[in-house]
């Protein structure tokens, strides 16, 4: 009886063992579903987080290009800007070489100018003088 009861005792003990194991285990394993459930839901979410970086990467490389391409744009803009400044400029030098040219003459013209009128107000002078000699003896071959 002893070692029936031992059996028995025996029996009970690995029952309420192996519920007590199936009960853990049942909890490990609604612990373990629990735990995927929420690495799923971390990862879905790093996944997400993941993509939206590389598209912000994406966008601000494109950003980038161009902000590039502008710059670029800029600078041939100034570089057209800055030769059809450099080419008035000569355009401006050249009309100036031209005015001082034109100056010259005209202040060489001013001076014959008056070269010719010194030399009209000198002859005009003398014709008077003349006048004045011829008249007087003129007058003196009539006495």
């Amino acid at each position: 009886m002893k070692n029936k009861l031992a059996k028995t005792t025996a029996i009970i003990g690995l029952a309420l063992g192996s519920g007590v194991i199936g009960y853990a285990a049942s909890n490990a394993f609604q612990d373990l579903d629990t735990i995927k459930a929420n690495f799923n839901t971390v990862l879905q979410y790093g996944q997400t987080k993941s993509q939206r970086v590389s598209e912000l990467e994406s966008q601000l490389s494109n950003n980038t290009r161009t902000q590039e391409q502008l710059k670029a744009e800029i600078e041939q803009i100034k570089s057209d800007k800055q030769k059809e400044i450099e080419a008035k400029q000569r355009e401006i030098e050249q009309k100036q070489q031209e005015i001082a040219t034109k100056q010259q003459e005209a202040d060489s013209l001013r001076q014959q100018l008056s070269t010719v009128q010194n030399d009209k107000e000198q002859l005009e002078q003398r014709v008077s003088e003349l006048r004045q000699y011829t008249d007087q003896k003129v007058g003196e071959l009539g006495k």
